[in-house]
């Protein structure tokens, strides 16, 4: 695994601020257009929509408009205010605005912040072909939250592997527990992302399970699953 930084796993608003770095790096390097540039992540979205989301939910935490994950509105208003704004203006902001966030969400440990911000790295970075940062402690970080959620209220088992080995270790005290469970075996990157509705019913379906995952399938999502299959080679892993 790569590590990305030597902040404890409380401190939310340094990995959120990582994330944050990483996605400015990639779009004021990136090519003309990239602002216009689809998300197949978030349909009807471009890659300046996504930062307008992201610009948009520290605003209305300031304002005292966001009091919890922001409703489809709330995220239509963001979007559509800056419609008009540049997208290194928009980055600008985001510089300013960021460091202060951040601190915020270490005061109060608002995780969801973070499970954001990584989720819409990954739809930038897909959207753009620039893969890259899928082994970071921050993703590992939020995956395994997202597992230890999942594991206190389903028969789902979730065990990680690093990326390109997907041969796990299962000691001999775990065999009957996982005999009458659901097991998938992934890495933490895919965990996120299928948790995050960036895979279709039909990929969590087809990937290495245990048995027919078909009863719990519905458990697995915190948002989606995707409509249309979403998919990201594993390659260029490192972070940028």
């Amino acid at each position: 695994m790569t590590t990305d930084s030597d902040e404890p796993i409380t401190d939310v608003g340094a990995h959120y601020g990582r994330s944050r770095q990483r996605i400015q790096a990639l779009l004021r390097n990136a090519p003309a257009g990239a602002a216009a540039q689809r998300v197949a992540a978030c349909p009807g979205w471009s890659v300046h929509d996504v930062i307008a989301h992201l610009v948009g939910v520290i605003e209305d935490a300031a304002a005292g408009r966001l009091s919890g994950v922001p409703t489809e509105a709330l995220t239509a208003a963001q979007v559509a205010r800056h419609t008009a704004t540049p997208l290194d203006t928009l980055l600008d902001q985001w510089d300013v605005l960021g460091p202060v966030f951040q601190i915020r969400l270490t005061e109060l440990r608002i995780w969801p912040a973070l499970f954001d911000v990584l989720t819409h790295e990954h739809d930038i970075r897909t959207a753009l072909q620039q893969p890259g940062a899928r082994d970071v402690d921050s993703v590992r970080i939020a995956a395994d939250l997202l597992r230890q959620g999942l594991h206190a209220g389903t028969e789902i088992r979730v065990v990680f592997t690093d990326l390109g080995e997907m041969t796990p270790t299962v000691v001999d005290d775990q065999l009957d527990e996982l005999d009458r469970t659901f097991r998938l075996t992934t890495t933490p990157f895919e965990f996120f992302r299928l948790r995050m509705g960036r895979r279709s019913a039909d990929q969590v379906e087809a990937m290495q399970w245990s048995r027919n995952p078909t009863p719990v399938l519905h458990q697995l999502f915190v948002f989606g699953p995707a409509v249309a299959p979403l998919v990201e080679d594993i390659f260029n892993t490192n972070p940028s």
